[in-house]
């Protein structure tokens, strides 16, 4: 099931990487990092409805971070 946290934040994911990412990349970045995503609108605080947090998230925000500029 996917939940609200996760449509805003693959959208917040997909605006802020667009301009980073090749076209062809993009779709599966973006599939890898929105939990990144999902936990900076929740305030870094973890969603107890949501499945657990990926085992490499701290590779995932650091990604993320480097992607970003």
């Amino acid at each position: 099931m996917t939940t609200n946290i996760e449509v805003r934040a693959r959208a917040l994911c997909m605006a802020d990487l667009r301009p980073r990412v090749a076209a062809g990349l993009l779709d599966g970045v973006v599939d890898r990092l929105w939990p990144v995503v999902a936990r900076e609108i929740q305030g870094n605080v973890l969603d107890t409805k949501a499945e657990r947090d990926p085992p490499d998230l701290a590779a995932r925000v650091a990604e993320y971070k480097r992607l970003r500029g």
